[in-house]
């Protein structure tokens, strides 16, 4: 091999475009391994979000779910106390019916009492059948 004699100001030359080379080369090495490295992030950054989408969907499945739930459960509610409003009328409705009943129970004592005291045929000393519902207006049991 030849070998190149090389004045001072050649071999400053060299040597400093052998620098320039050598920093280039760095240079271009940390530029490539930091878009390597931001590609590394960006990908991490996508799968996030990635996972992010899912869970969001999921999230709102899952609030669809309870929404319905909740709705149910209101018109569920909503069933149940016009329901009792119902039972609550029915029992009203039935207190009040007794209370007609007792009311016509006692109006048909005092109507018997009453026609017992002006029937001619009843006897005075108080004596009366069995059930004075079935006597006629005459006293005298009807017959079966």
């Amino acid at each position: 091999m030849p070998v190149i004699a090389l004045s001072g100001a050649g071999l400053v030359i060299v040597i400093v475009v052998a620098v320039i080379l050598v920093v280039a080369l760095l240079a271009l090495m940390l530029r490539l391994a930091r878009n390597r490295q931001l590609d590394t992030r960006r990908e991490a950054a996508a799968e996030h979000r990635t996972q992010a989408q899912a869970h969001e969907r999921q999230a709102d499945r899952e609030q669809a779910i309870a929404d319905e739930q909740t709705a149910a459960a209101r018109a569920e509610r909503a069933r149940a106390e016009a329901q009792a409003a119902r039972a609550r009328q029915a029992e009203i409705d039935a207190s009040e019916q007794a209370g007609t009943a007792a009311e016509s129970s006692a109006y048909a004592v005092e109507s018997r009492r009453q026609a017992r005291e002006i029937d001619p045929d009843v006897p005075a000393d108080g004596e009366q059948d069995n059930d004075p519902r079935e006597e006629d207006v005459s006293g005298r049991p009807t017959p079966p």
